[in-house]
């Protein structure tokens, strides 16, 4: 018995619909996530291998050291931006890409550098001052010297920039491939960013939704202006003065050495701050990075800020 002409059509939709979910669904945000798991396992081995057996068979961390101690959980993650370098030298259809992503420093880099850092720096300081204002935490000056700083700012760069060169660099661009809409990657690639802090220590729905939001930023910050650049130092920036000057959790984690240190005795959960997790965990975060993006859509819709997409990445 032949198939009839609305049991053909009903197969056709149904290939149609199966392909669409494998181009969509399966065959570019599965796979990437999976992808970026793999490349984290990989840049765990590179660190290892080039940081972490040296660093012990040399037995340079020491409780007395906090400075060392300090970079050395930063400079962890260098392992990612030798996987990232891997993967594009391996497949040729990224080296286009790796070659934007190492070329010189120009002006434009440079700029885009100092305004992320400020931007990084500034959405901090304001989420602070505002629980320094509210009495819920009080700082005691610790120490400070030239040397150390120069060394974390390094460090924290280090670990900044591969977590952006993985979410908004890799995991962007891969996505964006699959997708003519600039939404679908920007969260995709955001939700992951979220995703790889579960397991941060205090970790809570709200510090979630914090992180996921300032994947959003950089995203779109990396949307409308087309330059890492800017993502590099927004997160170092954030990091930099929540956790080695203020001395404050760092996505649940607080660090031994600081310029400042606080009493955490008086510490005191609010709406502006959370003990656990520090300023990333509260609603008063929320507040700060949902107006800070929405101040980046409208500068790019009204064309003040670069479109990434019309823009060649410097």
């Amino acid at each position: 018995m032949g198939k009839t002409e609305e049991n053909v059509k009903e197969e056709s939709t149904m290939k149609k619909a199966a392909a669409m979910l494998w181009k969509y669904l399966l065959g570019g945000i599965i796979p990437t996530y999976v992808l970026t798991f793999f490349l984290m396992i990989m840049s765990s081995y590179i660190t290892a291998t080039i940081v972490t057996l040296p660093v012990e068979k040399l037995n340079l961390i020491h409780d007395d050291n906090p400075v060392l101690s300090t970079g050395m959980s930063y400079l962890g993650s260098i392992g990612m931006w030798g996987a990232i370098l891997i993967i594009y030298l391996l497949f040729r259809r990224q080296r286009a890409y790796l070659k934007k992503l190492i070329r010189k420093i120009n002006k434009r880099t440079v700029i885009c550098l100092i305004i992320g850092l400020f931007i990084g720096v500034g959405l901090n300081i304001t989420c602070i001052l505002a629980a320094i204002i509210h009495k819920d935490i009080y700082l005691y000056f610790n120490d400070f010297s030239i040397l150390p700083c120069l060394f974390l700012l390094v460090a924290v760069f280090v670990q900044s920039s591969s977590e952006e060169v993985l979410c908004r660099g890799f995991v962007y661009r891969r996505i964006e491939t699959f997708y003519k809409m600039p939404i679908v990657p920007i969260i995709a690639n955001s939700l992951l960013f979220a995703i790889l802090h579960l397991l941060n220590p205090g970790v809570t729905v709200v510090s979630i939704l914090n992180i996921f939001l300032c994947g959003i930023l950089f995203s779109i910050l990396y949307y409308y202006t087309g330059n890492l650049s800017l993502c590099y130092t927004g997160h170092m920036g954030w990091n930099f003065c929540q956790s080695i000057i203020f001395g404050l959790p760092n996505s649940g984690v607080v660090v031994p050495y600081s310029f400042m240190k606080l009493e955490a005795s008086n510490a005191r959960d609010s709406f502006f701050y959370n003990c656990a997790f520090g300023v990333e965990g509260t609603e008063f975060s929320v507040i700060v990075l949902s107006i800070a993006c929405i101040i980046v859509i409208i500068l790019g819709q009204k064309k003040i800020i670069n479109n990434g997409n019309k823009s060649e990445e410097n």
